[in-house]
């Protein structure tokens, strides 16, 4: 369930953490567009040491100025979930950019797996991509 912020902008449940993310310049183009949900990130997570460590790409549609990507943490469920957010609006799209986001977070066990999700800040929400967890 999502939340309202102080600005008035809805955002994912969970806790904002801290994470950078760089834009790649790196295109795809399908024959046909997208609709509007963003597309499933690809993951790859691994544990060490209590340490949770999460590198992530988004594809986001290559006509938008991406000015920031912000990490939610929601542990309300059984698998830990990470919502990547940003703001654009909702259109259709054939060409995608990709930007990289890392982001660390303490745990103390190693989770199986963790789910996580592009989120337009719209708010429209891509499939869930599970991640199994590497030691």
């Amino acid at each position: 369930m999502s939340t309202t912020n102080s600005t008035g902008t809805i955002v994912p449940p969970g806790v904002k953490i801290s994470s950078n993310f760089i834009c790649l310049n790196s295109e795809i183009e399908f024959t046909r567009p997208r609709p509007t949900e963003p597309l499933p990130p690809l993951v790859q997570a691994f544990y060490e040491n209590g340490t949770l460590e999460v590198s992530a790409v988004a594809f986001i549609d290559a006509s938008e100025k991406i000015e920031s990507i912000i990490v939610y943490y929601d542990d309300s469920q059984d698998v830990p979930r990470f919502y990547l957010t940003y703001n654009a609006p909702e259109t259709e799209a054939s060409k995608f950019i990709a930007y990289q986001v890392n982001f660390t977070i303490e745990f103390a066990n190693q989770p199986e797996l963790i789910e996580s999700f592009v989120w337009d800040e719209d708010p429209r929400t891509s499939r869930g991509t599970y991640t199994t967890v590497q030691s």
